[in-house]
């Protein structure tokens, strides 16, 4: 008598879907169970691999038109960099930051807008600087990571200031990614804006986890404990021993399927 049931498929009678279930229904031998099990295990694995971990450093309380806003005030360009302390990023594993966040102030000061900003550029770096210890000469708050991650021409937007909790829908993607390590220092975001458009004032408040410096070359302004409520959007990158784990878990799979292959062409 022949077989009829093969990788773990028991035969039904008729189609080998389960009609209960919408499934395939598998043998209740112990193999193909173990092939279930690893194979569950390795998906959980790349589950954790791809985990987003957006991190947002908040701060409120006060209106700032920095430096995207500068079409209402004095200044048809900007430099501005602000800090982000370590701590802020509450992550043991180094990040993969893929880009940036921002929303508009709130009690009545904020509102929609869409402008396109034609010149930006955007850089992050690890400093050795803290919120409270920036220099007015931008070269020296910058650490030797220091990499563009977004240049060119850029639209903004938002449908404006929105009820608790506040809406992060300014969002600028970056071009190219910026791995950090909080146990490597703060982080540095050096923003120049080229654009003298009218957006919105964003939120912004005073935190010690936040300092900023802004202006020009040889005349610029440093606020320590005070900056932009910012988001970014993040992925963890896995430590080694996660790669070890997926590289097991796929062996493991490949394993029971090479020694399943001569028990399905007996099955047929």
């Amino acid at each position: 008598m022949k077989r009829t049931e093969a990788m773990g498929i028991a035969a039904t009678g008729g189609s080998p879907l389960d009609s209960r279930s919408g499934c395939f229904p598998l043998a209740v031998g112990s193999v193909g169970m173990t092939f279930v099990r690893k194979l569950l295990a390795v998906f959980t694995v790349l589950g954790a691999f791809a985990a987003h971990a957006d991190v947002r450093v908040d701060a409120s309380g006060v209106n700032n038109t920095y430096p995207f806003d500068l079409g209402e005030n004095e200044w048809s360009r900007m430099r501005y960099q602000q800090l982000y302390a370590a701590e802020a990023f509450r992550s043991s594993s180094p990040l993969t930051i893929t880009g940036l966040r921002f929303a508009v102030a709130e009690d009545g000061f904020g509102r929609p807008f869409d402008a396109v900003l034609d010149s930006l550029v955007i850089s992050l770096s690890t400093s050795d600087k803290t919120p409270s210890s920036l220099s007015t000469s931008f070269a020296e708050n910058l650490g030797p990571d220091a990499a563009v991650v977004f240049e060119g021409p850029i639209r903004l937007s938002s449908r404006g200031p929105g009820n608790a909790p506040p809406v992060f829908d300014v969002v600028i993607p970056f071009k190219r990614s910026f791995v950090y390590d909080a146990a490597a220092g703060d982080l540095l975001l050096d923003i120049q804006n080229n654009n003298d458009v009218i957006t919105s004032p964003f939120r912004a408040g005073f935190t010690p986890l936040l300092g900023r410096v802004y202006g020009e070359p040889g005349n610029s302004w440093v606020d320590a404990g005070y900056g932009l409520a910012t988001e970014f959007v993040t992925t963890v990158v896995p430590e080694p021993q996660s790669d070890l784990m997926v590289g097991l878990g796929l062996a493991a799979i490949a394993t029971v399927v090479a020694r399943r292959r001569p028990a399905a062409r007996q099955a047929v």
